[in-house]
């Protein structure tokens, strides 16, 4: 499963360099940050479509949807300088009840990720704890039952209203 959630993103990342080349423009790309082999599920579709809705504000010249292994994203083309637009996603992310799920890259032609600290944001903190989020990925700090229960408890909060 691994091979084909890792195949997905490999897709994908081909895309994106074939659409910035296309456009030569900043592109917005959009994906779930959703733990576990499954990457297409009822879950991570809501928090798509919760993350389409918010950033439904920006001018798009291209917008792209699809989905593979590595589950559902969306790739807009914008105008406009790439690290305007990550100023803009990053309260998104950070502010949203839900977004601490929501993975928006901004990706400046030819090929840059514009990182949040290229805006001077820190980086964005774990789902479960105040660590920052790499790190307790990479140490493996909580497992996929801890991580899906908290998932569980941001979506209902989510479909009850809250922002």
């Amino acid at each position: 499963m691994i091979d084909q959630i890792l195949d997905g993103r490999e897709k994908r990342y081909e895309l994106e360099k074939a659409i910035l080349k296309a456009y030569q423009s900043p592109i917005l790309v959009a994906t779930v940050n959703y733990p576990g082999p499954d990457k297409l599920n009822v879950n991570s579709l809501f928090i798509f479509n919760e993350m389409l809705k918010t950033l439904s504000f920006f001018d798009y010249e291209c917008k792209i949807f699809k989905s593979n292994e590595a589950g559902p994203f969306f790739i807009g083309v914008l105008k406009g300088k790439a690290e305007n637009i990550k100023r803009e996603t990053v309260p998104i992310e950070d502010d949203h009840v839900i977004g601490r799920l929501f993975d928006i890259d901004v990706m400046d032609y030819p090929y840059r990720k514009v990182e949040r600290k290229d805006i001077g944001q820190s980086p964005r903190k774990c789902l479960v704890c105040d660590e920052t989020a790499v790190i307790c990925v990479r140490e493996k700090a909580h497992d996929l039952t801890e991580l899906q229960k908290k998932i569980e408890l941001l979506i209902e909060e989510a479909k009850n209203g809250s922002k």
